[in-house]
Parts: structure tokens; C-alpha cells; sequence
């Protein structure tokens, strides 16, 4: 967005460089605020003098009256669409959806007034996937009511939870050895931690106190590869450090800690010395 503002900024476009380009802006803003729909105004602005036509008038939108932004919203849209209309008309044969037809929602809500233990589920694979499920449950933690009871609108802040599933992994991973020109990969050994499988029926809290500690490395003589890591958690605490041995032989050391109230702090260390090659020199031409 910064990029695509500080191209339009630019003296050297021509004032002719957007001529072939149809616009519509429509700002949101609060008009208790000095600079109301600052950007939107601009924008609109700025697209004009490069030569671009307006479908519409600027549209202000203004949470402080009394409808929102739907004051201004809704009758600008409805100008938006009779107008792209026109320029872009439809098919013969094809038109406009009826305000009154209902479209199918995506997601049908059920209030579940009891439920005496969240479902565990079992998956094939825990690897991430797109697909989304055809049905979950959330746990609502709050449901606050935004506007005074007087007012006409009542709009609420939701807040919910959904069941998410980790897996926690410790391994350690260690490869070396080669002899003559070729790699032994035999020596490459990996410890994965197995998943606990529930047989007797436990229910498992999703929201319990987050704690947890790993740690792994690799050692491979064969191709320099020298790191390990090491994390642990516990509450909203999280600390670490992982180390790199660089090409140049010195050794970079990252120490971080995270928290909600101080954010995310890493400290850079560096040891060893830095190898570099040597430099010859060449000598100057020989003259008989």
C-alpha cells in the first residue's frame, strides 16, 4: 500500500497517465476525528489529477451518525452498481440478482446450551490442510454489548475459542563420517517423540496452562551444517536460543524471550574468529 501511495506522489507522472482508468472511492471514517476520511479524500484527489473519471462522487462515511456508515454506504453502493451497469451491461438473458432473493449462509450457528465435554477428534494426517470441516465447536469467552441500552442499535463484540489441536515434537538429529569421496549416510540417526494415543477415553483440555520444552541440533562433518535450537514455554513466557556456525567459522547465538508485556526480545552474540582465505598478490610484468 505504501509503495502503491508514494508511486502516485510521484512529479514526474504525466497529468494524462490514468485517463483510461474508472474509479469509485468510498472513505469510512468518524468525523470527531480532525482529519475526517483523510485518505480517502486524497486518494480521490490524486486520481483526478492524473486524469482518471470518477463513476461516482466521493463517498464520506461517518460512525457518528446515527445509522454509521450505513447513512452513506448504502445509497452510494446502490449508485455504484446502477452505474457499473450501464458502463458494463449484462448479457442478454442474464440479470441482476433481486434484492429479495436470500442467499444460503455458509455457516448455520446452534446455541448448544449443554455440552458436558468438547469432542476429540481423530485425524489421518497432521499436516496442515485448506479443507475446512463441516461442522467444529467454539467456545464463546465473551459477549459484550458495544452500544448503551438506549440506543436503537445494538451491536455486540463476540469473542470465541476454537478447538485446536498441537502436537508437541522433540528430536535430535545427528549426521557425520565419510569415507574417501563418498557420503555414509548410515551414521544419520533421528529420535522422534511418538504421539500419545488416549485409550481409555480421557477427555483432553484444550485450554489447559500452556507449558512445554524442546530442543534439537544437527551435526553434519560431511557438509559443515552445525545448529541446534532450544525453547521452552510456560504460561505466556517464552524463552530460547538457537546457535549457527557460519561459513566464515564464527558462531552466531540468538537469545530471545517473549511475553504480553514486553514483546519479543532477541540479544545477537557472536565468537570464534573469522577464517578468511588468503590474498595472493601478483607480480608485475617481466621486461627483458
Amino acid at each position: 500500500m505504501k509503495n502503491f501511495w508514494r508511486f502516485l506522489l510521484r512529479k514526474n507522472l504525466a497529468k494524462d497517465s490514468l485517463t483510461n482508468l474508472r474509479y469509485a472511492v468510498l472513505g469510512l471514517g468518524d468525523s470527531s476525528y480532525v482529519r475526517f476520511n483523510f485518505a480517502a479524500k486524497r486518494l480521490h484527489k490524486r486520481l483526478m489529477q492524473l486524469g482518471a473519471q470518477a463513476v461516482l462522487p466521493l463517498g464520506l462515511g461517518d460512525d457518528q451518525h446515527d445509522l454509521g456508515y450505513d447513512a452513506v454506504a448504502d445509497p452510494w453502493v446502490e449508485s455504484l452498481w446502477s452505474n457499473l451497469l450501464t458502463i458494463y451491461p449484462l448479457p442478454r438473458g442474464i440479470h441482476p440478482l433481486s434484492k429479495n432473493s436470500i442467499i444460503n449462509p455458509r455457516w448455520n450457528v446452534l446455541l448448544s446450551t449443554k455440552v458436558d465435554a468438547l469432542p476429540v477428534e481423530n485425524y489421518d494426517s497432521i499436516y496442515y490442510s485448506s479443507r475446512l470441516p463441516d461442522e467444529f465447536y467454539v467456545t464463546i469467552k465473551e459477549n459484550t454489548r458495544t452500544t448503551v441500552p438506549s440506543h436503537f442499535q445494538a451491536r455486540d463484540y463476540v469473542d470465541f475459542i476454537s478447538v485446536v489441536i498441537a502436537c508437541g515434537f522433540l528430536a535430535l538429529v545427528q549426521a557425520g563420517g565419510h569415507g574417501g569421496s563418498s557420503y555414509n549416510n548410515n551414521h544419520l540417526h533421528a529420535y522422534h517423540a511418538e504421539p500419545v494415543n488416549d485409550k481409555h477415553g480421557h477427555v483432553h483440555d484444550y485450554h489447559a496452562y500452556p507449558k512445554y520444552d524442546f530442543e534439537y541440533g544437527v551435526k553434519d562433518e560431511h557438509t559443515g551444517d552445525h545448529k541446534e535450537q532450544h525453547e521452552e514455554r510456560d504460561g505466556d513466557v517464552v524463552k530460547g536460543y538457537y546457535t549457527l556456525h557460519e561459513p566464515d567459522g564464527t558462531i552466531r547465538t540468538v537469545h530471545y524471550t517473549a511475553d504480553k508485556h514486553n514483546g519479543f526480545n532477541a540479544h545477537v552474540e557472536r565468537s570464534g574468529h573469522a577464517g578468511h582465505p588468503a590474498v595472493y598478490g601478483h607480480g608485475g610484468p617481466l621486461h627483458s
